[in-house]
């Protein structure tokens, strides 16, 4: 509802639609039933399930993220046909999920699938008209980049007494980050674009009204 407040003689920023969605949106009646969300896939990648193997080998006292770079460095070294293994599990959990996708697809109509798209989208940019209200408070807002988002993700996760030190978790999300695949990446890629997006509109919403006069 802000956006259109005080936009005045700005240009307004569309928030980014894909043309599945709005196709969904199209096809969706007001008295159909949403689907849920679909399946999420388990692993997300041969490292990822390897971190997850080791977890309880975790010897006491060390800490989480000299452990993750512990493992990172033996992942490093491991052999080919160690790390086939990983790959192999990765296959079934990637097999397993689209089981599930296709069952998803089989038990909700498409009306209901689009209704579900619908509302995530609704959802999506809504979050986003709130980031762009915050930043409109702030002078000289900068959007961070996809890594940073990960990063104080992944600080948001680790104990109080070791999510506190901003070199040790750099340290922790570097050796992480190193290891995730374009796939994984894509997610905060996308985090740090829609960020981009809010404080573009935010922009929009702060630039001074052009007079007649001016044009």
């Amino acid at each position: 509802m802000f956006l259109c407040r005080s936009l005045r003689a700005a240009t307004p920023l569309a928030v980014p639609r894909p043309v599945a969605v709005i196709a969904a949106v199209r096809a969706v009646h007001h008295d159909v039933t949403p689907a849920p969300e679909p399946p999420k896939r388990q692993g997300k990648n041969s490292f990822s399930l390897y971190i997850g193997d080791q977890a309880d080998r975790k010897p006491a006292g060390i800490k989480s993220q000299d452990w993750m770079a512990e493992l990172g460095r033996r992942w490093r070294a491991m052999p080919e046909f160690e790390r086939k293994r990983y790959e192999r599990k990765l296959a079934e959990l990637k097999a397993q999920h689209q089981q599930l996708l296709d069952e998803y697809h089989r038990t909700y109509t498409p009306a209901q699938i689009a209704a579900r798209q619908m509302i995530t989208a609704q959802e999506a940019a809504e979050k986003l008209a709130k980031r762009a209200k915050r930043a409109a408070k702030k002078e000289n807002p900068q959007a961070k980049t996809s890594f940073t988002h990960f990063m104080m993700h992944l600080r948001s996760t680790l104990p109080a007494d070791q999510g506190k030190y901003m070199p040790d978790v750099a340290k922790l999300a570097s050796a992480r980050w190193a290891q995730m695949s374009e796939e994984d990446k894509a997610h905060w890629i996308a985090k740090a674009q829609e960020e981009k997006n809010a404080l573009a509109i935010a922009k929009a919403i702060n630039a001074p009204a052009t007079s007649a006069g001016e044009e």
